[in-house]
């Protein structure tokens, strides 16, 4: 069989790459080998998920001290002119005639150097009450029930370091073990999150180190509950069958742009919390 290369262009965050990494696992079970181009922050992130290899470029460090302190809020080059060179240059890498055939899966928007046409889909899909999620999966021609399949390669013995590192804090914090996980941005809904009697002995889910998002899952198990906004942990927590079961708060989306494009799309039996 011809060697083919499926060249995805969505380079972050945490969040889309939880859930785009399923449009890449689909596309590597049809023969491709997938390639992605990314945020340099974001390379590690595909350090246990082998049917990807990650493209990046030093030229888009973002070293502001604002993004230091607050990796939710990337601010340069978001908008420069590197941040479209990035995107002009993954564009003209497929089209390179000495390599093997190429498919381009441009399923970003919104910022310098992105397709003009997703813009345009996205005011459709708007007006069509179909969410971004939705966007995603069919500018990569994948069925949107891929969503559910994301897979990677799991270290336990990480996730019980995690695990140990977490009871740790909540021993130290209240005395016990047993702990709830929080997600949340500059106490988003937290008159909602103190009054719900069982959210109780809350442990922030932060950045620890070296560890990955999926490392958590042996945490997030064990947790009395989990409660989050529309975040890389609600993605994360969507797509885990064996979190089913715990009992899960869903807070909704803090931006203050909100509309119904920006819905998740969201099956794991989740409490909305009002």
């Amino acid at each position: 069989m011809e060697n083919k290369k499926a060249v995805i262009l969505q380079p972050g965050k945490v969040g889309d790459l939880i859930i785009c990494s399923p449009i890449a696992k689909f596309y590597q079970e049809k023969g491709y080998t997938v390639e992605w181009f990314v945020y340099p922050e974001f390379k590690s992130f595909f350090e246990r998920i082998d049917y990807v290899t990650p493209i990046s470029s030093n030229l888009l460090k973002d070293e502001s001290r604002q993004y230091i302190k607050s990796p939710k809020k990337r601010t340069t080059p978001f908008h420069s002119l590197k941040h479209k060179y990035f995107l002009e240059t993954a564009r003209k890498y497929c089209s390179f005639k000495d390599e093997p055939p190429k498919k381009i899966l441009d399923i970003c928007w919104g910022f310098q150097g992105s397709n003009k046409d997703n813009d345009r889909k996205v005011n459709l899909y708007t007006q069509t009450e179909r969410t971004w999620i939705q966007l995603r999966y069919d500018l990569a021609e994948v069925p949107i029930e891929e969503r559910w399949n994301f897979t990677w390669a799991r270290d336990l013995s990480k996730e019980n370091e995690l695990l140990k590192i977490i009871k740790q804090k909540s021993l130290h914090k209240y005395g016990t073990e047993d702990f709830s996980i929080v997600h949340n941005y500059a106490n988003f809904k937290q008159s909602q999150i103190e009054k719900t009697i069982d959210i109780e002995n809350c442990i922030d889910f932060e950045p620890i180190g070296e560890y990955q998002i999926y490392d958590w899952l042996t945490t997030l198990e064990h947790a009395k509950t989990i409660t989050c906004i529309d975040s890389s942990l609600c993605n994360f927590v969507e797509v885990c069958p064996s979190l089913k079961n715990i009992k899960k708060y869903y807070l909704g989306t803090e931006e203050n742009h909100y509309y119904s494009f920006m819905d998740n799309i969201l099956k794991n039996n989740w409490t909305l919390m009002p």
